[in-house]
């Protein structure tokens, strides 16, 4: 090899591509599940407290009481775990017109015989690249939602669990 020359890709490469998409939409898949519990446990929570808000807001605004404390930082862990849980679902495959493996590219023909026609073009190593650099794309957007679920994840945590005190405190 000179250079960066590339080692020709052949049908074992492509097997590989085929499963670790599989494998990485099944974790992209888990991270958005994952995140919706998250979003949906901490809106609950949240509207809880916001039905003590009344009282909770006029405590705070006569001075710096405790529980109204706890409670404005409640909301505060809480409002971060939901809004990082809902970015979980934000990163994506951004569409390239002339791509041949995203559902987006793929709309992006005007008939099915011109999509056919493009596949048609790419030779068995040329796919079998294609299809890779399909999964590497796909892993950065499975890293980026994970980071997003940990962090919301964190926040949540925080939150229930002041949350737990601050119901048991009455």
């Amino acid at each position: 090899m000179h250079g960066h020359e590339q080692p020709a890709l052949g049908a074992h490469h492509e097997r590989l591509a085929d499963f670790l998409n599989g494998a990485i939409i099944q974790n992209i898949n888990l991270a958005d599940r994952k995140a919706g519990i998250i979003f949906t446990l901490v809106v609950a929570a949240g509207l809880f407290l916001l039905q003590r808000a009344p009282e909770t807001i006029g405590a705070l605004a006569a001075g710096p009481e405790p529980k109204a404390l706890l409670w404005a930082l409640i909301m505060l862990a809480l409002v971060g775990a939901a809004v990082s849980a809902f970015s979980v679902i934000f990163p994506r495959i951004r569409r390239q017109p002339g791509g041949i493996l995203f559902w987006g590219d793929i709309t992006g023909y005007a008939e099915r015989r011109d999509y056919l026609a493009r596949v048609a073009q790419e030779r068995s190593e040329e796919l079998a690249e294609t299809k890779l650099g399909y999964c590497h794309d796909l892993s950065g957007i499975c890293a980026a939602k994970f980071r997003m679920l940990r962090l919301s994840m964190t926040l949540a945590a925080a939150g229930l669990v002041l949350f737990l005190v601050y119901t048991a405190l009455g």
